[in-house]
C-alpha cells in the first residue's frame, strides 16, 4: 500500500495561532508545523517553509522542557526545518536536546562542534552516539568531552577518528584505565599507539595486542610509526640534560663491549639508576622514558616483557626486579617474581619490543 503524503500546511490557520499567548495552543501550533513537515523534502528556497522554521523556532524556546522533550522524541529522526533543529539541539535542557543530537541528520558539523564546546556533558554524550561522526567532530570530542563521552566514542564505529585524535587519546588513557579497552578494541586504532599502552594494559588486552602484532612485517611497522614521527620527536625533546649524559656514557663506556642483565644489576648496586634505565633502554631497544616509567612505578609486569623480550633470564630479571623494589618484601617475593616472567611468552614479548625498537630509531633520528 502506497505511503500516504503529507498533508498539506493551512499556512493561514499556522499564522494565527502564532499570535495566540496560550500554551497549549502554541504547543498545539508546534505539533502541527513539525507534523507537516514530517515526510518531506526539505526545500531551502521556500519562503513559507523559512517562515515556519521561524516561529517554531521561536516558539519553541518559550515552552516548557517537559514538552519539548515528548516532542523533540516523537520527531528526532524525522525531517525538521534547520533554525527549529538548531534551537532544539543547543537547548540547555540536554533531555530535550538529546534525541535531536544523536538522530537529526542536517545538523551540520559547525552545529555539533558549537553544542561540544558549549554545553554539557549529557548533549556531548548524545553526539558522540550519533551514526556517523565526522573527524572534526571526533577531535573536538576528544578535547572537551570526559572519559564517559570519550568511551561512547571509541565504541561507535561509525566515528571517524584520526591520527592525531588516537595520540590525545593514547596519552590520557596512560592515566585513565576506562578509555584503555574500547582504544584497543577499535579496528583502526594504530597499531604503533596501542603497543605504546602494553605496559598499562590488563592481560586479555595484551592479548588482543599481540593477534595484532601477530602478522606485521618490520616494514609495516615502519611504516606505520613514521605517521607518527612528530610525536616520537617531542617525546625524545623532552628528555633531560642528565638523561641525555648518563645515555652518552653507557654508549661511550660499551660501544665495544656487550650490555647484559650482569652490568644492569652492578649500575643498580651503585646506586646509578639513571645508567641502568639507559642501560636497559639500549639493551631492550625500548624508549628510555618507559623504562624510567617501569623503574619508578615497580611495574614488574613490564619489566618482565622487557626483560623477556631482549634476552635476560629469569635469574637476571628477579635481582633487577628486587633491586628495583629496593625493600625486604622484594626479597621475599623472589618465587612470585619467578613466575611472573614465565608466565610472558617469549614470542610475545619480542614481537612488543619490535615496536619499541622502530620508536626508539625513529626518535633517535629525530634528534
Amino acid at each position: 500500500m502506497a505511503k500516504a503524503a503529507p498533508k498539506p500546511l493551512r499556512y493561514e490557520m499556522l499564522l494565527d495561532l502564532a499570535q495566540e499567548k496560550s500554551s497549549d495552543k502554541r504547543r498545539q501550533l508546534l505539533t502541527v508545523i513539525c507534523d507537516g513537515f514530517t515526510g518531506r523534502k526539505p526545500d531551502p528556497t521556500s519562503a513559507e517553509e523559512d517562515l515556519l522554521d521561524g516561529i517554531a523556532e521561536r516558539i519553541a524556546l518559550e515552552l516548557e522542557a517537559e514538552a519539548l522533550r515528548e516532542l523533540t522524541q516523537r520527531i528526532a529522526g524525522a525531517y525538521i526545518p534547520p533554525k527549529f533543529a538548531r534551537a532544539m539541539a543547543k537547548h540547555e535542557d540536554s533531555g530535550v536536546a538529546a534525541p535531536i543530537l544523536t538522530k537529526h541528520e542536517a545538523l551540520s558539523d559547525a552545529d555539533l562542534v558549537d553544542v561540544v564546546r558549549n554545553k554539557s556533558a549529557n548533549h556531548q554524550l548524545a553526539i558522540a552516539k550519533r551514526s556517523a561522526i565526522s573527524e572534526q567532530v571526533a577531535e573536538t570530542l576528544i578535547d572537551h568531552a570526559g572519559d564517559k563521552v570519550l568511551v561512547s566514542l571509541m565504541e561507535n564505529s561509525g566515528a571517524k577518528i584520526g591520527r592525531t585524535g588516537f595520540e590525545k587519546i593514547t596519552q590520557r588513557a596512560q592515566t585513565a584505565p576506562a578509555l584503555q579497552a574500547p582504544l584497543v578494541k577499535r579496528k583502526d586504532a594504530p597499531l604503533d599507539l596501542i603497543n605504546a599502552l602494553y605496559f598499562q594494559v590488563e592481560k586479555k588486552l595484551r592479548r588482543l595486542i599481540d593477534e595484532r602484532n601477530y602478522n606485521v612485517t618490520p616494514a609495516e611497522l615502519e611504516a606505520a610509526l613514521r605517521h607518527g614521527k612528530s610525536t616520537i620527536m617531542q617525546q625524545y625533546a623532552a628528555e633531560s640534560e642528565a638523561d641525555r649524559r648518563a645515555a652518552d656514557e653507557i654508549r661511550a663506556e660499551f660501544a665495544t663491549r656487550k650490555i647484559d642483565s650482569p652490568l644492569i644489576v652492578r649500575l643498580l648496586r651503585e646506586k646509578k639508576a639513571a645508567h641502568a634505565i639507559h642501560a636497559l633502554a639500549m639493551l631492550s631497544g625500548a624508549p628510555a622514558q618507559m623504562v624510567r616509567s617501569v623503574f619508578e612505578e615497580k611495574n614488574f609486569d613490564a619489566l618482565a616483557i622487557l626483560s623477556r623480550g631482549s634476552g635476560i633470564d629469569r635469574a637476571g630479571f628477579v635481582t633487577i626486579a628486587t633491586l628495583i623494589s629496593a625493600d625486604a618484601e622484594g626479597f621475599a617475593q623472589a618465587e612470585k617474581l619467578g613466575r611472573l616472567y614465565q608466565d610472558v611468552p617469549e614470542e610475545s614479548a619480542k614481537r612488543v619490543l619490535r615496536f619499541m625498537q622502530v620508536r626508539t630509531k625513529l626518535g633517535t633520528e629525530a634528534a
